[in-house]
């Protein structure tokens, strides 16, 4: 459990320092990664980050979705939404990805 935890804060934490991401994103990711580890437990590390990427997109979509759904506008700065949809898609890859290193580097010790 400590490990779980451990792979799950150190991308969320390095992200918000480096101000990649605001701490909301960061607990989001957290517990995200938590509760899929808790669920895949018997599953690799790399299965268990492609699930979380999964699972963070799709409430990502599915909340864009959501907005345009009901109406509202989805206003992007700087205008483009492709490059900010990618760019939001690829920062939940690499936050993902980190888990599984740090999930993988921490067998060793746990």
């Amino acid at each position: 459990m400590l490990r779980l935890l451990i792979s799950a804060v150190v991308p969320a934490a390095v992200a918000v320092a480096l101000r990649i991401s605001d701490p909301l994103t960061g607990a989001l990711f957290v517990v995200v990664a938590v509760v899929v580890g808790i669920l895949l437990r018997n599953r690799g590390p790399f299965a268990q980050a492609l699930v979380i990427f999964g699972v963070l997109t799709a409430i990502l979509l599915s909340l864009l979705i959501a907005a345009l759904l009901l109406g509202g506008r989805v206003t992007v700065e700087g205008g483009d939404f492709t490059t900010a949809l990618a760019v939001a898609i690829a920062f939940f890859g690499v936050m993902s990805l980190g888990y599984g290193v740090v999930y993988k580097l921490l067998e060793k010790w746990f």
